[in-house]
Parts: structure tokens; sequence; C-alpha cells
């Protein structure tokens, strides 16, 4: 049976049959396997709707570890997935306040992470803090959470996505050299005036975005702006026939990866959420980068000075270029 095709009876009973190998099995290996086992699939179909009682089941199995011989161990892995199951179940309700369950949402956040510091999940929680502060331009306080996951997470892959992040925030003045192969298999550099655009095709905040570049390109023509997509869907197919169903609308190269948000195009400058867009001038430095593009008249303002003025900083090298296309 797969878990998209079970009852909450069934759920309810699977669960009943795993707490009991979690209790038989206390202070040994296998205890963790199941406990797991319990905690991901619950939390699982509490975050799809399919069991909306899981919830209290994750609850009541973090409560009872206490008890178990060995249970402490792997009580963070729980109490983070009590965390997210409650935070996703929240923002399905069409009448709760959005707003007010993301801030509380973020303050669970902090807590696990000062509660179990050194909780693989702890790096994922303090991503997701360092993300809200930058997407509330509160980008000081969340590139000190970057660095903490940069710092205490380094060589995995949080740890990769945070040190990105700091670079990406650290960017304007500092040259970018950006390269990569198109969905047709053609190699691409930023040469000249440059808009790197990150997108995807689920994102409409992006498609609110590419229909203003198309706008930039056809108005800049002449002065042969460059625009280079960054496309993060998980798979090429998924950009290529978007952009098949959207023939002319969107006419310049765009970069795709393997992995999507796990590329090494998004992990190299820690892009964790779409759209993101970086302006670069003539000598390859970068002027400007935001999350947007269609909310951000600055952004705008800049394109069109750059454009009017063109290129005029001297470039200093910046800590890392992300460049897909290993040597």
């Amino acid at each position: 049976m797969k878990d998209g095709n079970a009852s909450p009876q069934q759920y309810k009973e699977r669960g009943s049959i795993l707490r009991k190998l979690i209790a038989a099995s206390q202070g040994t290996e296998d205890m963790g396997s199941w406990i797991h086992q319990f905690a991901d699939s619950v939390s699982s179909a509490v975050q799809t709707g399919a069991y909306n009682e899981g919830l209290e089941e994750l609850k009541d199995l973090e409560l009872s570890l206490d008890k178990l011989r060995g249970g402490n161990e792997h009580k963070s892995y729980v109490a983070f997935r009590v965390i997210t199951s409650e935070f996703m179940a929240q923002m399905s309700n069409p009448k709760a306040n959005h707003a007010v369950v993301q801030e509380e949402y973020i303050e669970k956040l902090k807590t696990f992470s000062t509660e179990y510091p050194t909780s693989p999940d702890a790096a994922e929680a303090m991503i997701q803090i360092g993300l809200n502060d930058e997407l509330g331009g509160q980008e000081k306080d969340a590139q000190n959470w970057y660095k903490k996951v940069a710092a205490n997470f380094s060589g995995t892959d949080f740890g990769k996505k945070a040190q990105g992040a700091i670079v990406r925030l650290n960017l304007e003045g500092k040259t970018l050299n950006l390269r990569g192969k198109t969905l047709d298999g053609k190699e691409v550099q930023t040469t000249g005036p440059t808009i790197v655009h990150y997108w995807a095709t689920w994102c409409d905040p992006c498609k609110a975005d590419m229909a203003e570049l198309r706008k930039l390109q056809a108005k800049y023509a002449k002065q042969n702006l460059q625009i280079v997509g960054v496309n993060l869907d998980n798979e090429a197919a998924t950009a290529a026939n978007f952009l098949k169903e959207n023939a002319g609308k969107y006419p310049w190269s765009h970069i795709h990866e393997q992995g999507g948000f796990q590329s090494d195009l998004a992990t190299k400058l820690g892009v964790l959420s779409v759209p993101v867009t970086i302006l670069i001038d003539g000598k390859g430095v970068v002027i400007k980068r935001t999350a947007g593009f269609s909310a951000n008249p600055e952004m705008l303002q800049a394109v069109e000075k750059l454009m009017e003025q063109g290129p005029v900083a001297k470039p200093k090298q910046a800590t890392a270029k992300p460049n897909p296309n290993k040597k």
C-alpha cells in the first residue's frame, strides 16, 4: 500500500504498529529507524491533508520519547517535523491569518535552533529563518543566520547553500561570470550588460518579471542588452515544455542544470527562492541584485541608467563564481 492511497484509518493502524516497534526496540539502533519511519510517514500525511489527526500523534510521540531509553537522541527529528507539519496544515487553511502563522513558525524555528543547535534539522531551520529575514528586507539579520549555518554545518548541502547566500548578498560591486548550458545544449556566458533572472515554471512572480524583461529586451535591442534566464525546475523537460507552450514570449537564453535548487547554479549563489535578479554591467560588475524585478522600481532604474551611461565601476573579484561547468 502506497502512502498516497492510504486512508486515515490505515495511517492510524500503521502508526500503532510503529509505536509498538519503537517501544520494543528502545535503546537499540533499530529504534531510530522506526522513529524516523513514523515521523516521516505521519508528517507527510499531515502536510498533504491525508491524515490531519496525525499532528497530535506526532506531538504525542515527541513527548513520549523522554520516557523511552535512548529516545532523547531522536527527539529533535520528531520535534522539527511537528513544527513543519503544523505550519503546513495551518497555511492550508484558507481562513488562517497567514502572516501570523508565518511569524509563529519562524519563532518556533528559532526556539528549535536554540534547543537543538547541532541537529541536522537546525541547519534547515536557520536557513528558513535567514530567508524570511532576507525577503523581509532584513539582510543583515539574514546574513547572521546564514553565517551560523556556514560555520556550523560546513561541507553539508545547507552549509554550502548558506555560504552561497552570503556571496549573493554581497555581490554588488564585484564581478560575476555566470555560464552554463541552455535547455537546447548550447554554451552561454554572461558578456556585456546582462540581466540574470532565476526562475521556475511554477512561480507566478517570475512570469510577471519575464513579461517586463521582454519589454526591456525589445527597448534596448540596439544596446545589446543580454538576458540570461536560469531555470530551477528539477527537470529540464518541465522548463522546455513551458517555453514551447509560450513560444516567442521569452526569447532569450535559458540555462538549466539537473537538480533545480540543489544544482550548482543555485547553490553557489545560495538561491533559496525565486525570482532572483542580478544586473551586470559591461565590465562584468554586478550593479544591483534583488529578489524580483517587476516589483522593484529601483532595479528598472538601474537598468535604464546602465543603458544610458554604460559601466563605470572597476571590478573587484567576488569570493565565488557560479560556474557549473567544472573543467
